[in-house]
């Protein structure tokens, strides 16, 4: 049998031993928070350069339609 100082003494070094954990654990979880937000904003960002393009695109198209649209036009008037 152990005897009582003996028993205290792992009591204490588990206790310290918990204790440490405990801040690893508080540690790690704050990290976890900070790169969660972290996520949300790069997703934010992309969502929104994403829809930029998609904007871009459709400008784009529309100045290339004007464009023909101008250009038939143009041979229209040289034929007739």
């Amino acid at each position: 049998m152990r005897s009582k100082a003996e028993t205290e003494e792992v009591a204490l070094e588990i206790t310290s031993e918990l204790s440490r954990h405990r801040e690893t654990i508080s540690s790690t979880h704050s990290r976890v928070r900070q790169v969660t937000g972290l996520t949300h904003r790069a997703r934010r960002i992309v969502q929104s350069m994403s829809r930029r393009e998609v904007q871009q695109k459709l400008i784009l198209w529309g100045v290339g339609g004007c464009i023909v649209v101008v250009f038939l036009i143009l041979i229209y008037g040289m034929m007739s």
